[in-house]
């Protein structure tokens, strides 16, 4: 079989009245993320207000910026116009904008940010200063996602705008923005993220603090605009001030960051919303009978025996494309490995294959990784599989080298300090294929076991509601012409996602989680980078005060 391991990047993607608090929202400036010295702000959630949208088009090179204004005007005019003022007066404002590429020049060159304000906030009585946080992101969701009964996400360009007012005083902690050492746009691999924080309501406790509850955060690195702006990513602070309340707004301020944190009001269950993974089982579960680092060489068979790791998953592939009518060609393979703990603590229900099986075995303890490389090979590679070793983002890319002198499979400590210990003997592990693009070729049999999809749902337009998901990469399209639309054509076909955020990612969701209830074991570290992966959550709703 030939190149099982390569990762398909096309095709169609899997589908998969105000907002009475504020998420607290940490920035970290550009700097390495673990860092202990950090610099972060926090916004408590009990006491503001905040209003989230969306608005999408089909044809953003056939749009003006009074286009995008005109749109966010209808939206305001329909926020409660006598609460709204009275708020104005009293509150400090923050407003996040999220653009997608084709915009993102938008967000630096010219009036757009601060005519954006002047329509978000009309003339007040007093001067009005603003922090705008202004971020570039791969893709946005259509309208109302959820309500659709086809699971596959078409992303969209526009922009995602959160609108945060909160009492005076309300921040906490040491503002510390400091700029890198090294100017982001030219340092290729210092790219920013978002991360949606949800803390553990069990894990609670009277005496602690925010920072140390147990929490579990999912991360979405942003796009790459260095063909769009000289940056590898966009991740802004800046500051406007407008006095007298009738002037423009002026910049008074900015800083890089290199990620957003927002902690929603999801009450810890954001990952027992509606999930979605468009990967199909292809392989038992087998025994990993040795291993080392990212590295699986032997599995177990169903009869005790010991096997090369790649024999089972080659000859499944082939298998797996026959029964569909399809030929053989280059497909995306993940693994889904077990802790053995994990694995054995209920082998009734991993043995089965159920709609969210996966998104449970991650909860549970278990991790994804794409195969990178393996089959064929003789010698001490004869049969390996290589698994993609990177779960935490900006942890850099993990490497080891089998070519190099004295490096074998033998050098443990070596490898296991390069790679971590994924595929350790005494964990298990599954092979699962990307059926997404095999579903659209012409001829193709329908898949014979039902792949992990978002659940159909009704949606409360009045709840607010987040969205996030990974796309194919583009980094590879040859860039075509923009399709030919009139302005007015354009305009009409500008959409409006009331209480709706979502961020779509080509380089996937980083999952981290902690056990609430095992207040010892340390974090789990996944990746979820299969095109059309997505997890949707509604965001509970506490008293206004």
């Amino acid at each position: 079989m030939k190149g099982i391991c390569r990762q398909l990047v096309a095709g169609p993607l899997l589908r998969p009245k105000y907002l009475q608090s504020v998420p607290r929202v940490t920035l970290i400036s550009k700097q390495y993320y673990g860092s202990a010295e950090r610099p972060s702000r926090l916004v408590k959630s009990e006491k503001s207000w905040r209003k989230q949208f969306s608005i999408t088009t089909g044809s953003p090179a056939s749009l003006k910026p009074n286009d995008i204004l005109s749109k966010i005007k209808e939206v305001q005019s329909s926020f409660d116009s006598e609460q709204y003022t009275d708020l104005l007066a009293n509150t400090e404002k923050t407003v996040v904008i999220l653009s997608t590429p084709s915009f993102s020049t938008w967000l630096e060159n010219g009036p757009f940010i601060p005519n954006l304000l002047q329509t978000i906030f009309p003339a007040a009585p007093d001067a009005t200063e603003v922090e705008t946080i202004l971020g570039v992101v791969d893709g946005l969701a259509p309208p109302n996602i959820s309500d659709l009964e086809s699971d596959r996400i078409t992303p969209t360009e526009g922009f995602g705008i959160s609108i945060i007012l909160s009492k005076p005083g309300e921040y906490q902690g040491e503002r510390r923005l400091k700029q890198s050492s090294v100017d982001s746009r030219s340092n290729p691999t210092d790219s920013s993220s978002i991360t949606v924080r949800v803390h553990d309501p069990t894990a609670v406790e009277p005496t602690k603090t925010a920072q140390t509850q147990k929490h579990s955060d999912i991360t979405m690195p942003l796009a790459n605009t260095t063909f769009r702006n000289g940056r590898t990513s966009t991740l802004l602070e800046v500051r406007w001030k407008r006095s007298p309340p009738e002037s423009q707004y002026e910049q008074t301020g900015s800083s890089e960051l290199e990620s957003l944190i927002i902690s929603d009001t999801f009450s810890g269950k954001l990952f027992e919303n509606s999930t979605s993974i468009p990967l199909e089982p292809i392989t038992e579960t087998r025994h990993v009978a040795s291993g080392l680092g990212n590295i699986v060489r032997t599995l177990t068979d169903a009869s005790g025996k010991e096997i090369p790791a790649s024999s089972e998953l080659e000859a499944s592939v082939v298998s797996y494309l026959s029964s569909r009518g399809l030929p053989e060609q280059t497909v995306g393979v993940w693994a889904l490995v077990f802790p053995g703990e994990v694995y054995e603590s209920d082998l009734g229900k991993w043995a089965k294959d159920y709609p969210t099986r996966v998104w449970d075995a991650i909860r549970n303890g278990a991790s994804l990784h794409r195969v990178v490389s393996g089959g064929g090979g003789w010698g001490i590679k004869a049969g390996l599989l290589s698994l993609d070793p990177e779960t935490q983002f900006g942890s850099g890319e993990a490497r080891y080298d089998f070519s190099q002198p004295g490096s074998a499979l033998d050098s443990d400590a070596e490898q296991t300090r390069a790679l971590g210990q994924i595929a350790k003997p005494g964990t298990y592990i599954q092979f699962l294929i990307a059926h997404q693009q095999l579903d659209q070729i012409a001829g193709a049999i329908p898949p014979l076991n039902k792949a992990e999809q978002l659940e159909p749902r009704k949606v409360d337009s009045t709840t607010p509601s987040i969205l996030l998901g990974c796309i194919p990469s583009t980094i590879d399209d040859i860039p075509l012409p923009p399709l030919e639309t009139s302005g007015d054509e354009a305009r009409r076909g500008l959409a409006v996602a009331y209480n709706q955020l979502s961020i779509l990612s080509e380089k996937g969701l980083y999952l981290r989680r902690e056990d609430a209830e095992q207040t010892n074991m340390p974090a789990h570290f996944t990746r979820v980078d299969i095109p059309g992966g997505a997890i949707i959550g509604q965001m509970g709703q506490e008293a206004e005060s």
